[in-house]
């Protein structure tokens, strides 16, 4: 009897993070120039407080700068934030989320006050 055939990719430590985003039913945000500036924006805030950014901002940072490394040219055709023509910068769209989030209401302030005694 011959030993049970073994998978071709059997050894590969299976990873299914990257595919999270996926699962939940949301697209992941690297799909939109956006979104890759907010995974851009999150990595840096998150590597500047000494933590390290969440698993699809690693993906995306750490692929686009390794290709990068191994292929040359300029960084922002790999990060794919620069859009030829648009006046929407990077910086900009970082600009007008942050504006939103903070024109969001907050829910503690809709909490009632609890009396105390």
């Amino acid at each position: 009897m011959a030993p049970p055939a073994r998978e071709a990719h059997a050894d590969v430590k299976r990873d299914a993070s990257w595919c999270a985003p996926i699962s939940a039913q949301q697209a992941p945000r690297a799909l939109s120039r956006a979104g890759r500036c907010k995974l851009l924006a999150e990595a840096a805030q998150a590597l500047l407080a000494g933590k390290l950014p969440s698993r699809e901002a690693q993906l995306f940072l750490g692929g686009a700068i390794s290709a990068w490394l191994a292929q040359g040219g300029k960084l922002e055709r790999y990060l794919q934030v620069h859009q030829r023509g648009s006046h929407l910068t990077p910086q900009r769209l970082i600009a007008d989320e942050r504006e939103k989030s903070e024109a969001e209401p907050s829910f503690e302030a809709l909490e009632p006050e609890t009396e105390k005694e």
